[in-house]
């Protein structure tokens, strides 16, 4: 399994997810290994590799910080650097598949390295990391965004996240050094990206974003979504209609009164439960009923 981060150390949505679901392999006799990043914003460089273990499952852990990634931008979605010890995890073990969960600090050419060596991965889409570098899709008003349409728009959203290069863009917009149109101008999207972090290979690196993601899952043998609306907004921003199937787990309460609606990882204002009302609007909670959100 590959993602972002694993329990003990982070014990949100997409960690406890594919916790459980490592859970339920070990305990049918099946041998699991994680690999995850370990986010570091250290402002120099630095790589570290390691391996623990939690509730028997070896988890190997990948540092390293972005001032090794000359186009910040680039890297935030695509690290060829790091493939080298998942290679050697491949190399040294036999899989029988690799379930991708999210590619934060990891970067999607993971996915190319399986494929080149015929090990099948399935790529499950926890949240809008493939189609928004923000993760939510929502805009800092709270509005939901269509897509990345207008990378000048993505800018200005991911202006107050640090060491992602959008930030530098922005910056440069506000000095002079670069311009909307500039931003905006369209490019070849089959040419190389620098990786280097000249302003010209940031911006090509931002507007290649949803691109570079979609063609490295097209390698997958299998793209899961846990709803129809995340699906939705996929097809909208270029993936295929018959690339992805949709998985919803509908679970009841013991006593069979009503459905239960269970939230994986922290109440945030962009996925908590101030937006079951707007995401479920066919779902009636009694008032002072905790036990119907949990």
């Amino acid at each position: 399994m590959v993602l972002h981060q694993f329990p003990p150390r982070h014990r949100t949505g997409t960690e406890l997810y594919a916790l459980d679901l490592a859970s339920r392999l070990v305990a049918q006799g099946h041998a699991v290994s994680v690999l995850c990043a370990d986010a570091s914003y250290d402002h120099h460089p630095r790589y570290e590799d390691w391996t623990e273990s939690h509730r028997g499952i070896d988890v190997h852990y990948l540092k390293a910080t972005r001032p090794l990634f000359p186009n910040l931008v680039q890297s935030e979605h695509y690290r060829p650097f790091l493939g080298k010890r998942f290679v050697e995890l491949l190399e040294r073990e036999t899989f029988d598949v690799v379930h991708f969960f999210h590619f934060a600090f990891l970067g999607v050419s993971l996915v190319e390295e399986a494929w080149v060596r015929d090990v099948p991965s399935v790529v499950h889409l926890m949240d809008f990391w493939t189609i928004c570098p923000r993760i939510t899709l929502l805009k800092p008003t709270n509005e939901i965004c269509s897509g990345p349409d207008d990378i000048v728009e993505c800018i200005r959203c991911m202006r107050g996240v640090e060491w992602n290069g959008y930030d530098l863009l922005g910056e440069a917009i506000d000095d002079g050094r670069l311009s909307e149109d500039q931003v905006s101008k369209p490019i070849d999207e089959d040419r190389e990206v620098a990786n280097d972090g000249s302003l010209a290979a940031q911006v090509a690196a931002a507007r290649v974003r949803t691109r570079t993601i979609r063609r490295s899952l097209a390698r997958a043998r299998a793209l899961v979504a846990p709803s129809k609306f995340l699906k939705s907004m996929l097809v909208q921003n270029g993936y295929a209609e018959d690339s992805m199937r949709v998985t919803f787990t509908r679970q009841r309460r013991p006593d069979g009164r009503r459905d239960a609606l269970r939230l994986h990882g922290q109440p945030r204002s962009a996925q908590g439960p101030a937006h079951v009302g707007r995401s479920v609007p066919r779902t009636r909670l009694a008032a002072g009923d905790a036990d119907a959100v949990r």
